[in-house]
């Protein structure tokens, strides 16, 4: 390795040492690079984790604030589930699945 970074300095009049730090600067920098991108990576999963913590708070907040009436009651949880509420037994069940 010192063999190839002494050709390579006395190929473009530099010293030893120069190419030494080169690359140690070359390293650092794509370290850098990579520790940015991983941030940002991580950034947006916690974004993704933040949305859906809350969308699952809201979504329990509304389990909770349900009323058991006479008649079984139907609510919107999310775009994907529509569940009812069974006012004999208090379960709830999505409407094709029966009780």
């Amino acid at each position: 390795m010192q063999a190839k970074k002494q050709a390579l300095a006395d190929q473009l009049n530099l010293k030893a040492r120069q190419i030494e730090v080169w690359f140690q600067n070359r390293r650092a920098r794509t370290k850098l690079k990579q520790t940015e991108v991983d941030c940002e990576l991580l950034k947006k999963k916690c974004q993704n984790l933040s949305d859906e913590n809350k969308r699952l708070k809201k979504e329990l907040h509304e389990l909770r604030a349900l009323e058991v009436g006479s008649s079984p009651l139907y609510i919107q949880l999310s775009k994907a589930a529509t569940l009812t509420m069974c006012s004999s037994c208090q379960e709830l069940f999505k409407p094709n699945e029966g009780t």
